[in-house]
């Protein structure tokens, strides 16, 4: 959800290939469906209510000569994309990842846990990028080599953040974000 302000600021923010934005536009000319893709990485689509959006995203990127590493979105939306997808180039599809969002509506601080949080530094550089590292091998194993470090960088620049939780002088966990997003 963030990476729309990311593009904002920057269009190559995640790569030197510029970015494919798609909106698919009903009679009267309301947007009805979009999808963005940011190479390396893959598709993102939108929630649709009209299946036949799906046919003409599917045929335009088609005919745009897309390549597609990837699509997410919502399940339907991307059961559809694939279906039609797989049927036109004869690529084969398969579950990935099963992702959701959830959204925080309060904080609550949690009592009786010993240590505290801090700001990343420079000298947090090694673990940052460790700790990314071994995150995203699990959780997205086909991140481009040197995003890792890219991520780092961005979060050292003010592009999102990085805190560290520190118990008795040892680090046990950091957090971040990407990026703000409009909610």
């Amino acid at each position: 959800l963030g990476f729309r302000a990311r593009l904002e600021a920057d269009r190559h923010a995640f790569g030197p290939r510029d970015p494919l934005l798609y909106a698919v536009l009903d009679d009267a000319g309301e947007v009805v469906a979009v999808a963005t893709q940011t190479p390396p990485f893959g598709l993102v689509l939108s929630e649709t209510d009209d299946p036949a959006t799906v046919d003409a995203l599917v045929d335009r990127l088609i005919a745009d000569g897309a390549k597609l590493p990837t699509a997410s979105g919502p399940v339907d939306v991307v059961r559809a994309f694939v279906l039609r997808w797989s049927a036109l180039t004869g690529q084969l599809a398969f579950v990935q990842l099963d992702e959701r969002i959830y959204e925080a509506t309060a904080v609550v601080h949690p009592e009786g846990v010993p240590g505290s949080m801090r700001a990343y530094t420079w000298a947090d550089r090694p673990l940052a990028i460790d700790w990314l590292g071994a995150f995203f091998a699990e959780a997205m194993p086909d991140v481009p080599e040197g995003r890792v470090e890219q991520i780092v960088e961005d979060r050292a620049a003010g592009i999102g953040s990085l805190v560290l939780w520190e118990d008795e002088g040892e680090v046990v966990s950091l957090a971040g974000h990407a990026g703000e997003t409009p909610n």
